[in-house]
C-alpha cells in the first residue's frame, strides 16, 4: 500500500508539473495573444487615423473642386450675359450700318441728279453767253 501511496504521490506530482507546464504555456500563449492584439489595435488605430485623414484631405479636395465649379458656372452666366449684350450691340450696329449705306445712297442719287442739273444749267448758260 505504501508503494501505491508512493506511486499515487509521484503520478500527482507528475500531474501536477504537467498542469504546471501547460499552465505556464497557456500563460505564454496568452501573453503573445495579448501582445497581438495590443500590436493589432495600435495598427488598426493607425490605419483608422490614417483613413480619417484622407477622408478630410478628399473632403478638402471636394470643396475646393466644389468652390471652383461654382465660380466657373458663374463666370459662364457672366459671359453668357455678355455675349448676349454684345450679340445685341453687333446687331444694332448692323442696322445703323444698313440705314447708313441706304441714306449714302440716297444721297448719291441726289448728288447725282445735282450734278446732272449742273450740267444742264451750266450749258444753258454757255448757250446763252
Amino acid at each position: 500500500m505504501l508503494a501505491e501511496i508512493r506511486d499515487l504521490r509521484a503520478h500527482t506530482n507528475i500531474s501536477m508539473m504537467k498542469h504546471q507546464e501547460e499552465r505556464e504555456k497557456m500563460s505564454e500563449q496568452l501573453s503573445g495573444l495579448e501582445e497581438q492584439t495590443t500590436r493589432k489595435e495600435r495598427q488598426a488605430k493607425i490605419q483608422a487615423q490614417m483613413l480619417e485623414f484622407k477622408l478630410q484631405q478628399e473632403k478638402i479636395l471636394k470643396d475646393d473642386v466644389r468652390s471652383r465649379y461654382d465660380m466657373e458656372c458663374e463666370r459662364k452666366s457672366e459671359l453668357s450675359t455678355l455675349l448676349s449684350r454684345e450679340k445685341n450691340h453687333n446687331l444694332d450696329l448692323q442696322k445703323e450700318t444698313s440705314n447708313l449705306q441706304y441714306q449714302i445712297s440716297k444721297l448719291k442719287d441726289a448728288l447725282e441728279r445735282e450734278q446732272s442739273r449742273f450740267v444742264s444749267v451750266s450749258e444753258m448758260w454757255d448757250s446763252l453767253v
